[in-house]
């Protein structure tokens, strides 16, 4: 969904200027002069509105972003909490049951909560697994996001910085 607005905003971008040719272009800073040229040949108005319009769009702190932030920071802290501690209950556990003289007088009830015990701490650390790989992946998706984001707001920074250098010449 973000790939196709970051398509979206580069396409109304190249949309203002796209039909215009440019003859003598320098050879040195061949993007930056052609993009240059080509919003110097732009109608003022058209000019004005774009600016206006890439002015009143932030793409830096959007609600997604702060809500999967913060979603991600409080899974991971809860899970690595949740994780060591499953593991010290379990290890505790594992050595109360070897120690204890009087469960290893009954070998068949020793060795059953020695399984249940084992079968419990591999359960809890299967779910906690898939836990981490969800959140792997939430995060995988934050990271792409504010990828995008930035991407946006370096088009726009820069698109702005030709639209008042345009502005500026033609005046």
């Amino acid at each position: 969904m973000d790939y196709i607005n970051l398509f979206l905003f580069k396409r109304m971008l190249n949309n203002t200027y796209r039909k215009i040719k440019v003859e003598k272009v320098s050879r040195y800073l061949y993007t930056t002069d052609e993009l240059l040229q080509r919003y110097k040949l732009v109608p003022k108005k058209n000019l004005n509105l774009l600016k206006l319009k890439l002015e009143s769009e932030e793409y830096n702190n959007t609600s997604m972003t702060q809500i999967i932030d913060m979603f991600h920071k409080l899974v991971i802290s809860i899970t690595t909490a949740a994780i060591a501690v499953t593991i010290t209950i379990s290890v505790a556990n594992l050595s109360f049951l070897k120690d204890n003289k009087i469960l290893q007088e009954d070998q068949t009830s020793w060795i059953e909560n020695v399984q249940i015990n084992l079968l419990n701490f591999s359960n809890g650390m299967g779910f906690y697994i898939k836990f981490l790989l969800v959140c792997s992946f939430v995060f995988v998706v934050f990271s792409l996001h504010s990828q995008i984001q930035h991407t946006k707001n370096n088009l726009k920074k820069k698109h702005l910085r030709f639209i008042e250098e345009a502005l500026k010449e033609d005046d």
